[in-house]
């Protein structure tokens, strides 16, 4: 199993640590969702490592919350560019594979982001 996350050697080594914790199954790989070459390279070396990926899971995301005026323009589009982009890019990425092996599954996961429409229905 890989996990992927931001400078695991730098201010996520904790997280790092309570990952490898859990398993040594568990095999931490340094990957940015907002960089095309950090991905590419990050599921290059699980590939090469792993043969092939059977389940990608999209976790990475971010909301700011509170009224839309306090946010600026460079927050929305970061936000997307990790909630959105960030996912496209790990998709583009791992599908040629699973298009060859003939399997796997991808995952989307949204967090809060699922609980707007909730609070977009008081609005």
């Amino acid at each position: 199993m890989f996990a992927t996350l931001r400078n695991p050697e730098g201010k996520n080594a904790a997280t790092k640590t309570e990952l490898q914790a859990h398993s040594d199954l568990i095999h931490v790989v340094d990957m940015d969702v907002n960089s095309d070459e950090s991905v590419k390279i990050a599921l290059e070396g699980i590939l090469t490592k792993a043969g092939n990926i059977d389940i990608l899971i999209n976790n990475a995301g971010v909301m700011y919350i509170g009224i839309t005026e306090a946010f600026s323009i460079e927050q929305a589009k970061e936000q997307m560019e990790i909630n959105y982009f960030g996912a496209i890019r790990t998709m583009q990425s791992v599908l040629p594979a699973m298009r060859s092996a003939k399997s796997g599954l991808i995952i989307n996961t949204s967090s809060l982001v699922g609980q707007i429409w909730h609070w977009s229905v008081k609005a």
